[in-house]
């Protein structure tokens, strides 16, 4: 019963201050990216089909239009609906920290979400950092708790139903789909045969999700598109002679040819710290792309995003094999800007001043600090979170990337911070010395 009151309290308070944040705000759309997710939801709420380009992938959307379709096209009514779901998400994580380690660690781990200030935050914003928080976790949840089944099978694809839908919403998180597989194998060898069947079901839930979007595209697009394009565009603006590691990275060949003074500012002021070889290639190669080819193939196309992938895909790894330990620099500061608590954003308002970002700061770093020390801690005895960590980590590393697309990952790095807590408090204060996680029988832990 106790138990209980912990988790309702949990929720009142999660949502309480996210319903309050929301009012508080009272804002319409604060960031150009919400125009990208808002009208393509608008779209399908009115029956028009999916009206968007093909960089937007579709879950964000098709929850908006969900909600769209039964309360009207309101702002608020979505950002309302946002912190149900953001306090739903807290519980989650709950079950997801009692299953892995103990009950306490999944209320320490719950509260702190319930009060994180960057999670609260995307409550009242219509970008998909709240609803893929949500999906990810639930997807994790359901593959540690796949052993207490009692139709293992079924919740296996299940699982893949659900990573498919958050691949369909991040397609960063694709790459989950081969990690959650592999855990399972690696901490169930001696049931290899039924971890091999979860695999293969998950692969099957996982498909069914994604098949139906990517046969889609092919139809749309005459190419094999999973989710959303992008990637390529991504991957050379991290890896160029113009990249320095930092979040202005996905800026650089942006809208070049128009008279937007930022994106040409960034490019003028790469291009000036390059040597006069460099430079020229700079002008040989990559200033008629973007002001000559560029603009005549996305006419082609009728979709900028498609063009970009096709013209600088060929340019990133011939760059990557010719300089491979620039790329491992650049990456290395990727990671770092990645735990950063703020970083540099096109848009200017009253949430990019000086006081946001204090507050981001306090919120974010104490989460990092004691999340990698229980990385350091547990992390090797707890795969099932390590693993989909580190990758998602490591991803983003290697591509143009920025604060808000770590934020779904944060209630992992709250996990391991719990851990942590958990540990120094057992160790230094009640004289416990008795190690952490204690092993168990669930899949995602290793004994």
């Amino acid at each position: 019963m106790n138990r209980w009151r912990w988790l309702i309290g949990i929720f009142v308070v999660a949502l309480v201050v996210r319903v309050a944040w929301v009012w508080y705000a009272n804002a319409g759309l604060v960031w150009a990216d919400e125009k990208k997710f808002y009208y393509p939801a608008v779209a399908l709420a009115e029956g028009r089909g999916f009206v968007a380009n093909s960089f937007v992938p579709p879950g964000y959307p098709f929850f908006l239009g969900a909600v769209f379709r039964v309360w009207g096209a309101d702002y608020q009514i979505a950002r309302l609906i946002q912190c149900v779901l953001g306090a739903w998400t807290c519980l989650l994580l709950y079950g997801l920290g009692r299953r892995l380690v103990n009950e306490r660690v999944g209320l320490i781990a719950a509260a702190a979400l319930a009060i994180y200030l960057p999670q609260i935050y995307l409550a009242g914003v219509l970008y998909s950092e709240c609803f893929v928080t949500c999906t990810a976790l639930l997807t994790l949840w359901l593959a540690v708790a796949l052993p207490g089944w009692r139709w293992p099978l079924v919740g296996a694809f299940v699982t893949g139903l659900a990573l498919g839908y958050t691949t369909l919403t991040r397609s960063s998180f694709l790459i989950w789909w081969p990690v959650i597989g592999l855990v399972w194998l690696a901490t169930g060898r001696r049931q290899w045969r039924q971890r091999v069947v979860w695999s293969g079901l998950l692969t099957m839930g996982f498909l069914t999700m994604l098949t139906p979007w990517t046969i889609r595209n092919w139809g749309v697009y005459g190419r094999l598109i999973p989710v959303s394009s992008g990637f390529p565009a991504m991957l050379w603006r991290a890896n160029n002679l113009l990249a320095r590691g930092d979040e202005w990275d996905r800026d650089l060949g942006q809208f070049l040819g128009e008279t937007n003074r930022h994106y040409r500012a960034i490019w003028d002021a790469r291009r000036a710290e390059l040597s006069p070889a460099d430079q020229g290639i700079v002008d040989e190669v990559y200033a008629p792309l973007f002001l000559v080819d560029y603009p005549r193939r996305a006419a082609e196309l009728g979709d900028d995003f498609l063009a970009m992938d096709e013209l600088l895909q060929p340019h990133v790894w011939p760059y990557v094999r010719a300089h491979p330990g620039r790329c491992l620099w650049l990456a290395a500061k990727r990671v770092a800007r990645f735990f950063a608590a703020f970083t540099g954003t096109n848009t200017r308002n009253e949430h990019t001043g000086s006081f946001y970002r204090l507050l981001a700061a306090l919120a974010t770093y104490p989460v990092v600090i004691l999340g990698l020390a229980g990385v350091a801690l547990a992390g090797g005895r707890l795969p099932l979170l390590t693993w989909p960590f580190l990758t998602a980590v490591l991803f983003h590393a290697f591509v143009a990337t920025a604060t808000r697309f770590r934020l779904p990952l944060d209630p992992l790095l709250i996990v391991f911070g719990a851990v942590a807590v958990d540990w120094f408090w057992r160790r230094w204060v009640s004289g416990n010395q008795v190690a952490l996680p204690a092993p168990g029988p669930i899949a995602g832990r290793v004994a």
